[in-house]
């Protein structure tokens, strides 16, 4: 029960994130349009840095999509492969942020183009904030792993 729910909610997740992300790609030229009239001057690379960011979370919703079906079908390496999937979804939010906020001053906040660039590259990663999906897979794998007895090593 414990995997199946795991399972859909990350299925769930890469759905909807998926959904999300190829939006944020149809909407590139809109978005760009929308950063030129927010600034008030041209951005030349601004169109390929959105595009990089939201094909790269395109990808982390596909790894979800495929992760939930292996937790369907293999538990043990489901759960494996679902953590090294959100350990660096996680590793990679930290460092797009901490290098966006690192070409900033500490005591300067960071220009609207970089907020927007930041909030239209990362809307994928927003559903599981909301949802709280990374919490929530926690806690199934913590009681999954323990529901499979938390082996050392694989016992096949």
């Amino acid at each position: 029960m414990i995997f199946r729910t795991l399972s859909v909610l990350t299925l769930l997740e890469g759905s909807v994130g998926f959904l999300v992300a190829a939006d944020s790609i149809a909407m590139g030229p809109f978005s760009y349009k929308a950063l030129q009239h927010l600034e008030g001057q041209n951005y030349p690379s601004a169109v390929q840095l959105i595009y990089f960011i939201t094909i790269a979370s395109l990808v982390f919703c596909l790894l979800l999509l495929y992760v939930g079906r292996v937790l369907w079908k293999l538990r043990r390496r489901g759960l494996s492969a679902l953590i090294y999937v959100l350990a660096a979804e996680f590793f990679y939010f930290l460092t797009f942020i901490t290098t966006v906020m690192s070409t900033h001053s500490f005591f300067r906040a960071p220009s609207k183009g970089y907020a927007f660039i930041l909030g239209m590259g990362l809307m994928p990663f927003a559903i599981q904030v909301v949802t709280a999906f990374p919490i929530i897979s926690g806690v199934l794998i913590f009681f999954g792993y323990r529901y499979l007895g938390i082996p050392a090593r694989p016992t096949e």
